[in-house]
């Protein structure tokens, strides 16, 4: 799953994770955010559909309350991941 907006939230990101199970919901196995040119993007790694679209009912209002509109998800399937 990967979202990408624009605008001035860089800070944001902070004012997020407190509200999201202090960094650890239940069901993400691996979260990576950054930002280029001017946007933020975030890229998780769910361990099912259902724990992203929890995570979501529970991200979305608070974007909304920040005035962030992330726009649509990009959902796709993991078929390979290597560590180190």
């Amino acid at each position: 799953m990967g979202y990408r907006w624009r605008g001035e939230c860089s800070g944001c990101f902070f004012f997020l994770s407190p509200g999201l199970g202090a960094g650890a919901p239940a069901g993400r196995l691996y979260h990576v955010a950054l930002e280029s040119d001017g946007q933020i993007q975030v890229f998780d790694v769910w361990e099912s559909q259902e724990s992203f679209e929890a995570f979501g009912a529970a991200l979305l209002p608070i974007l909304a309350a920040l005035g962030v509109d992330p726009g649509q998800p990009h959902v796709s399937p993991v078929h390979n991941i290597i560590e180190g």
